[in-house]
């Protein structure tokens, strides 16, 4: 029994194996349409930075429309949301492992959510 979520090897014979390839396609555009890479940052409401690892810069650097910066600054009970597209221009340092961004001016760059 083969699995389809998971690439089966081509057999020796190589039987069934376009059909198979052309499945494999078709799913990778459907799961392309749906995946997103939302980043949650939550924050003490007055906090002066956000700190970004360099994995989350660069995916967003890759796949800058599937990319969203959610920052969340709260104080107690209420919760104010900021979403960010594209928020990165360039890529850290080679040997950065994070950079901090300052909040306000994430919080000014940011929109509300729809």
């Amino acid at each position: 029994m083969e699995i389809w979520w998971f690439r089966p090897r081509p057999t020796c014979s190589g039987a069934g194996h376009p059909t198979r390839h052309k499945l494999e396609k078709y799913l990778d555009a459907y799961l392309a349409a749906f995946l997103r890479f939302i980043e949650v940052k939550g924050r003490t409401r007055g906090a002066a930075a956000v700190t970004v690892t360099k994995n989350e810069i660069l995916t967003c650097l890759n796949k800058p429309d599937e990319y969203l910066l959610a920052i969340c600054p709260s104080s107690g009970e209420t919760v104010e949301i900021r979403h960010l597209r594209k928020p990165f221009l360039r890529e850290p340092d080679f040997g950065a492992t994070s950079v901090n961004y300052d909040l306000a001016g994430l919080l000014v760059q940011g929109k509300e959510p729809t």
